[in-house]
Parts: structure tokens; sequence; C-alpha cells
């Protein structure tokens, strides 16, 4: 199974940025609060800081 990870986060928000979309999203704010280091159907499998996806989106400005 293929994961979204903070490295494609960012890039999806750097691209987002640079062609002036409106909101980039992820769908899954359970797993990102949890962010334990487990298996992905129960985490994010990163490393453990709570709402890491959910920061980085935060700071997107158009």
């Amino acid at each position: 199974m293929e994961a979204f990870g903070l490295s494609e986060a960012q890039q999806l928000i750097s691209f987002a940025q640079q062609d002036h979309l409106g909101e980039p999203a992820f769908w899954e704010v359970t797993r990102d609060a949890d962010a334990c280091a487990g298996g992905l159907s129960k985490c994010a499998d990163i490393t453990p800081t709570p709402y890491r996806f959910s920061k980085m989106f935060a700071a997107f400005t158009r």
C-alpha cells in the first residue's frame, strides 16, 4: 500500500501555492491526531507528533 507522507503533503502544498489552488486538503484527521507509529489502518504511521499534517495544511495561503 502506498502512503501519503509528510514529503508528499509538502509537495501538494507547494503545487497548490504555485498554481493558486483554493484549498488543498487531506481526508483523515483522526489518524493525524493519533500520529502513532503503528499500522496505517489505525494511524498516520509517522513520527509521533499529533496533527503534523493539519499544521502543514493550516499554514497554506494562496
